[in-house]
Formats: C-alpha cells, structure tokens, sequence
C-alpha cells in the first residue's frame, strides 16, 4: 500500500500537470500523431509566443555577448561543412548560387516575421514599437545544452529515419523556429560554440605589432590588418554542435547504406 501511494504521488495532478508537461510528456509517445501535433503546438509557441516560451518551455540563460563572438572564418568553416553534408546527400542537385539566393530570401520572410525582430529593430532604431503592448523584452540569450525540449529533438533526430515523413517535417520546421529568434545564441545547440575553436598555427596568431607601440597611421593600419586576418582563420571543428553532431550520424547512415546497395 505504502509503494502504490508512492507511485500516486509522483503522478502529475491537474492542477500541477502544466502545458509545458503536456508537451515534454507528449514528445516521448509512441503515437506519431501525438508528436506531429506537439511539435507543431511548439512552433506555434516559438513564433507567437516567444518570450513565453523563455520562461517556461525553454532552459536559457543570458548571453554575455563577449565570448559568443563568430568570426567569419569560423562561420564560412561551418557552411561549407553543411554543404558538404547536402553534397554527400544529394551530389546531383543544384547548387548554384541562385538556388542558395532562393533560399536565403524564403527564409528572410520568417527572420522579418518573427516578433522578436520588430521588438529588437525598434530599439536599435529607437522608434516605437507596434507590438510594445503586445509583447515583453527578449533578452539576449543562450539555449542550454542540458535543456529538456532540445534532448527530445535530439531524440527525435536519432530515429529520423524510422519516423513518419510529417513527423521530420515538423521537426525540422520547429528547428527552424528555434533559431529565427534575433535574440537567441546559435553557439553550442546548432554551431559550434566560439569557446571551443581550436587552430592549427597558433604561433601565426602572434601580431607583428606591439600594443605598447606609439599607435600611428602605419601602426593602426597594421593592426587592423592582424584583425582581419585573424577573423578570417577557419579553426578545427573537431567538436561539432549537438545538432551537427546528430546531422552527422545520418549522413553516415546514407554513405553506408550506398555502399551496400
């Protein structure tokens, strides 16, 4: 009797069983229609409701802005990296720089779209704001690696090839919408984290020019040109993101099953 009142216990009542239970518990069913409407009530949430989202759905923190600083050298390492992932896919397809133009402008609807984006444009530009009395600040922040929606993304990733076709669908659709936000880090869940950049030549880094120097025109010209330079290194991506990671995996999976074909 003791055990059974135990296990009433730890079953969520209804007046504690909250929408974010609903979705986390609902993620892990076995009905794919279940998992198709959940993830599809996430992606409603994430674009309508974003700043909700960041104190109840989400595990976040605020981004100190210092060390989430992406050069573009990284940045273009891990495009190609990607691309190179679509090639190893599908290496018939287009891909011209007008059907990436494509894309690009497809997506600038949904970065425009998105609520956040008003909200941050309008403080750049200090003109008011539409939405002021219809949303509240999103602060700049980061996802946590140890957050529970992201592990059942990830989990969800790791049987995409066993799940229903609108189940990827909406999952990738929802990935999306967790990276639309102009507030949100992309650093550790979906590109590498700067922190961990590793280069090769380190002694290359090393910058001609002292900083006790007398700073003249040649010498600030020198610097800025060191500061190019650096921003342009592409570092070892040796630890890729959780979401790569995964993205990884599965182009593994269709390599190897080409070779048995």
């Amino acid at each position: 009797m003791i055990s059974e009142a135990a296990e009433q216990s730890n079953k969520p009542t209804p007046e504690l069983y909250s929408l974010v239970d609903l979705v986390l518990t609902n993620l892990k069913s076995k009905s794919q229609l279940t998992v198709n409407a959940t993830l599809r009530l996430v992606s409603t949430l994430l674009q309508r409701h974003h700043p909700y989202t960041l104190s109840t759905l989400l595990s976040v923190s605020r981004s100190v802005g210092v060390e989430d600083v992406r050069t573009i050298g990284a940045l273009n390492g891990e495009l190609e990296h990607i691309f190179s992932l679509v090639r190893t896919i599908s290496p018939d397809e287009d891909y011209s720089s007008e059907s990436y133009e494509a894309y690009l402008q497809d997506h600038l609807v949904l970065l425009e779209s998105h609520p956040c984006t008003m909200t941050f444009l309008a403080s750049k530009l200090r003109v008011s704001n539409p939405l002021d009395d219809q949303t509240r600040e999103v602060y700049k922040h980061n996802i946590r690696l140890d957050d529970v929606l992201l592990s059942r993304i990830v989990s969800l990733f790791k049987t995409f090839f066993s799940n229903a076709v609108e189940t990827n669908l909406f999952l990738t659709s929802l990935l999306i919408d967790l990276a639309t936000c102009c507030q949100v880090s992309l650093s550790g869940w979906l590109l590498v984290d700067p922190l961990d950049y590793q280069y090769n030549n380190e002694s290359d880094l090393d910058s001609d020019v002292e900083d006790d120097m007398i700073e003249s025109p040649e010498t600030l010209v020198m610097k800025k040109f060191q500061a190019i330079k650096r921003a342009k290194r592409r570092p070892n991506l040796t630890r890729p993101s959780i979401i790569i990671k995964e993205l990884n995996e599965l182009v593994d999976q269709i390599s190897i099953y080409k070779k048995q074909v």
